[in-house]
Parts: C-alpha cells; sequence; structure tokens
C-alpha cells in the first residue's frame, strides 16, 4: 500500500485530500492527521479509478462513522463503488474493523447519500 500511495506522488491530476474529505460537516475539510486510522483507507479512496479522473465521491467523517457520497452523474455509481471497495479492502488488510450500513442521512450540497463505514 505503501508503494501505491507513493505512486500517487507523481499523478497531479487527483483532487486534494482535503476537497473530496471532510471532518463532521462538509464546511471543514479533513486531514490525514485528522483521519486517524482511516489516512490511508481514504488515500486509497483517492487513488481509485474514476471516468475522466473526476472523483465523484465525497466522505464525511464523524466521529468513528464515515458517510459516503456521490454526485448525481450517469458514471458516479461506478465510479463510488470502485473507492468503496478500495475503502473496505483496505480496512480488511490493516484490521480496521467495521461495516457498510445504511443510516438515515440526507444528500447535501447536491450529493447524494450512498452508505456509512460504521467502526466496530
Amino acid at each position: 500500500m505503501e508503494r501505491l500511495v507513493n505512486v500517487d506522488k507523481f499523478h497531479d491530476t487527483r483532487k486534494p485530500f482535503g476537497e473530496l474529505f471532510f471532518n463532521q460537516t462538509f464546511d471543514t475539510p479533513l486531514t490525514e492527521a485528522t483521519a486517524d486510522i482511516y489516512a490511508v483507507p481514504l488515500a486509497m479512496v483517492r487513488l481509485a479509478p474514476s471516468g475522466h479522473n473526476r472523483q465523484e465521491w465525497r466522505v464525511v467523517k464523524e466521529n468513528d462513522v464515515l458517510h459516503f457520497y456521490k454526485t448525481p452523474s450517469p458514471t458516479a455509481s461506478i465510479d463510488t463503488g470502485i473507492a468503496l471497495c478500495h475503502f473496505v479492502e483496505t480496512c480488511k488488510e490493516l484490521n480496521i474493523n467495521g461495516k457498510l450500513d445504511f443510516l438515515s442521512k440526507i444528500s447535501e450540497n447536491d450529493l447524494q447519500y450512498v452508505v456509512s463505514w460504521v467502526n466496530g
């Protein structure tokens, strides 16, 4: 995984960490330091392929729960599914326990709620 993260240093077309991931609300960008145990899984989400490299997913970290959102575009569902796969598989590799669950989250900022990762 470290090798994959280092490869991305040369790939400057990816959105910065703080444009994809947020702390508590969409008003506060998440940093790798505040992402805590999720820094590497979220870095893998950032590296996930997407159509035309649009990275149409966003994640809000609320304490130990991560809420995944997507834009309402035709390719966003597929791209978000790939990003979720990167997240879940990285969590498994790092022994970060949790599960995907549908919570009653409301779509925000023209983004559609997809699913949440619940620690445990």
